[in-house]
């Protein structure tokens, strides 16, 4: 039976409203990876962020007192956190920048995505993406290790596989990980001890 103006309206209107809803459905790498087009810009803007003195400053948020990290103003996508972290200087690049009396605070950007079982999948589909974002990578081989864990008990023991892979430029690198229940990626520019270094550059 053919349905009534109505009835008919009524159809079309929910099946707008799905779409809709659909797309709006916040990204995850898991269920609802971003497209390259949509990911890209947000990667490059936290990637162009590295190249500031110090790094990352543009998209530096606010204190988190409890872990010693800071917010970031620029999330990437599907993520379940992303912070800025400040870490040492290695010991060996102290020593070169002392001739300089360069003081180079090193930041690092991190985000985690809390995966469960999809960990695998949601890895793949970030090494992908970040894969695609840039046409300049020298991507190294796929590395990892197995790692055991107690659930409870010594006698109860469970392995997971941990992948990584790095994408390196000869400024910097991104870490992509999969620690087998949460995905990471790492973002770090290296710290450069030439006293008339071009930070412009990209």
């Amino acid at each position: 039976m053919p349905l009534s103006p109505i009835r008919l309206r009524l159809s079309v209107a929910v099946l707008c409203f799905a779409a809709v809803a659909l797309a709006q459905q916040p990204y995850n790498w898991v269920n609802n990876p971003p497209p390259v087009e949509v990911f890209a810009p947000s990667f490059e803007k936290v990637w162009a962020a590295s190249y500031e003195k110090p790094a990352f400053q543009s998209i530096k948020g606010r204190l988190i007192p409890e872990d010693g990290t800071w917010s970031t103003l620029a999330p990437l996508l599907g993520m379940s956190r992303c912070w800025l972290r400040e870490l040492p200087t290695p010991d060996g690049v102290k020593l070169l920048l002392h001739a300089h009396t360069v003081d180079v605070p090193y930041w690092v950007y991190e985000c985690r995505l809390e995966a469960g079982i999809g960990a695998t999948k949601g890895y793949s589909n970030l090494v992908k993406a970040v894969e695609k974002s840039r046409q300049d990578w020298q991507i190294s081989p796929n590395g990892g290790r197995s790692v055991e864990f107690g659930l409870g008990d010594e006698e109860r023991m469970t392995t997971l596989r941990e992948d990584r892979k790095i994408f390196m430029t000869s400024r910097g690198n991104v870490s992509v990980k999969n620690s087998g229940v949460s995905v990471e990626i790492r973002i770090k520019r290296e710290i450069c001890t030439e006293p008339l270094c071009n930070h412009s550059v990209r």
